[in-house]
């Protein structure tokens, strides 16, 4: 009795909620209105260059740099030999001298 009383609560909250946030939709229609910009689309003069640097000089480059100049780019090992490297030094770490058995 006491869980279909609550259950039946639960529904009846929630209802109540969900029913003060639902949307409301009229059966009024409301027309499309499109706003219109004129100048949208019109023909207009350009504007004059304007410098995006603090002085007025730039310099214009062409062509293509070789590769040589960027240098070398550094070779790094494979994740075997990475893994290799890691179980020596594992292998060679130290050890500890002392095993405790029963520790509290």
């Amino acid at each position: 009795m006491k869980l279909t009383l609550t259950v039946l609560f639960v529904v009846v909250v929630a209802g109540m909620c969900c029913a003060q946030t639902a949307p409301v939709l009229y059966n009024q229609p409301s027309p499309l209105q499109m706003i219109e910009h004129t100048s949208h689309a019109s023909q207009q003069p350009m504007a004059t260059s304007q410098s995006l640097l603090h002085s007025g000089a730039y310099a214009v480059e062409t062509g293509e740099r070789p590769i040589w100049e960027f240098g070398t780019i550094p070779q790094q090992p494979s994740l075997g030999e990475v893994a290799r490297s890691y179980r020596k030094e594992h292998l060679l770490a130290k050890k500890a001298q002392f095993v405790w058995e029963k520790q509290r």
